[in-house]
């Protein structure tokens, strides 16, 4: 949009001609003008100024504005009214030209209490190391797992759910506190709900271990859970128990 010149306020407005009559001063005449012609040119002339009618409006220095399309409006409207805790404005992961919204791209889920399990080898949830999937996504991820405290009494099962028609799998490993020959400290499987058995017999004089599951999830159709379970290898009054701190981290690929 045009500048309008300030109002030549340094001059009278009626001023006496060459013929001895007073008249309108010409700097007001000029003034009011180039106010007339601004206003014709941005759609005034029907007594209303047309918005899409002026330029200049993009703006974006100091004390100026950006101006927005509708179609930006509604997109920024929309995404205010979307927000998710923990996630952030992305694009399609796949790369699509479709619209961006907002995406949970990482998962962070940690035990605040001890769970043990007792005279049991069935799988049983954790109640912490858990986190929602939708149809379709893509995750990797790890639990870091502190367990214990009597591994050569009860030994452990450990497995990880997940929703029908998801593909993957995961590997479990423990770094043991105790190393003796024919130790078994690491397992994998391509099967969802599948136990990883580590035997009491195969951790001689073990008492704690760090547990660690790597896993890939792709999941199909049907939205759920990914979850870890464990169990004791050997049902014993013992009690197996994944401790407080214990943690699992996962990231979305696609």
């Amino acid at each position: 949009m045009a500048q309008i010149s300030p109002p030549p306020t340094y001059a009278d407005v009626i001023v006496i001609g060459k013929n001895k009559q007073p008249q309108f001063n010409p700097l007001w005449l000029k003034w009011f003008l180039d106010i007339a012609k601004i206003l014709s040119s941005s759609g005034g002339s029907s007594g209303t100024i047309n918005h899409n009618s002026t330029g200049g409006l993009q703006g974006g220095t100091t004390n100026q504005f950006y101006h927005l399309t509708s179609a930006e409006h509604s997109a920024l409207q929309g995404w205010q009214g979307n927000q998710v805790a923990r996630a952030v404005l992305s694009g399609p992961l796949s790369g699509a030209a479709t619209a961006a919204s907002f995406k949970v791209m990482s998962r962070i889920a940690h035990k605040n209490s001890d769970q043990s399990l007792t005279t049991t080898t069935t799988l049983t949830n954790d109640n912490d190391l858990t986190f929602a999937i939708a149809a379709n996504e893509d995750w990797i991820g790890r639990c870091y797992i502190d367990v214990g405290a009597a591994l050569a009494t009860t030994g452990i099962k450990v497995s990880l759910t997940a929703p029908a028609g998801a593909v993957g799998g995961f590997i479990a490993g423990m770094i043991l506190d105790s190393v003796n020959a024919g130790d078994v400290a690491m397992q994998r499987t391509n099967t969802f709900g599948a136990a990883l058995d580590f035997t009491a017999a195969n951790l001689n004089t073990v008492s704690n271990a760090l547990l660690e599951i790597s896993f890939h999830v792709l999941n199909g159709a049907t939205p759920g859970s990914v979850t870890v379970q464990f169990a004791q290898s050997t049902s014993s009054g013992t009690a197996l128990t994944f401790r407080t701190g214990s943690q699992l981290k996962t990231d979305r690929v696609a």
